[in-house]
Parts: structure tokens; C-alpha cells; sequence
């Protein structure tokens, strides 16, 4: 059977992404491609651990 996946769980991947994405925002000097290009790359890896 499939986890159920929560409000909680959507907002707490939500609250991490935004964070990384800041993070990475301020390391690429304000590009916010390269940030919204690394997300994404961490978030796809991460859709396989859960």
C-alpha cells in the first residue's frame, strides 16, 4: 500500500526547498535559474528516499 502523503509532508518539503533555494540564490550571486535549476535537481533526487 502507497503512504498517504500529508499536508504536513507538503508543507515541510516546501519550507525545505525554500530554504535551499534562498541559500543558493545568495551563492549565485541572485540568478535565480541556476537556484531554481539546483532545486529542482534536489528535489528529483529526493522523490526517491520517501
Amino acid at each position: 500500500m502507497a503512504a498517504l502523503t500529508t499536508v504536513r509532508d507538503v508543507l515541510q518539503s516546501y519550507t525545505f526547498a525554500f530554504g535551499v533555494y534562498k541559500c543558493f540564490l545568495n551563492n549565485y550571486d541572485g540568478h535565480p535559474q541556476v537556484a531554481q535549476n539546483a532545486v529542482a535537481l534536489l528535489l528529483c533526487f529526493d522523490q526517491g528516499t520517501n
